[in-house]
């Protein structure tokens, strides 16, 4: 499988705790030190910081959200991706 591949299905089950409303779930793909930057809000640094941004992104949770991944990568232990949402 492919970085790309293995991105999209970690993006999926992001987008299943999203849907249940699940702040903690959503944080929980994420490295204890990773950074969330959207346009939405303030970067959030941390998986805490994270969790508490979903909890306010989550209450707006519907049962049709997508993420799809457009572009990814990774050099040794670090991967990025780029997402677009519907």
């Amino acid at each position: 499988m492919s970085i790309f591949d293995d991105l999209q299905e970690i993006w999926d089950l992001y987008v299943a705790a999203y849907r249940l409303g699940d702040a903690a779930g959503c944080a929980a793909i994420f490295t204890e030190d990773a950074e969330v930057h959207s346009p939405y809000g303030p970067p959030a640094r941390g998986r805490p910081a994270i969790e508490a941004l979903h909890g306010i992104w989550v209450q707006h949770a519907g049962p049709n959200k997508t993420l799809q991944v457009i572009e990814a990568g990774s050099s040794e232990n670090l991967a990025w991706t780029l997402t677009v949402y519907s």
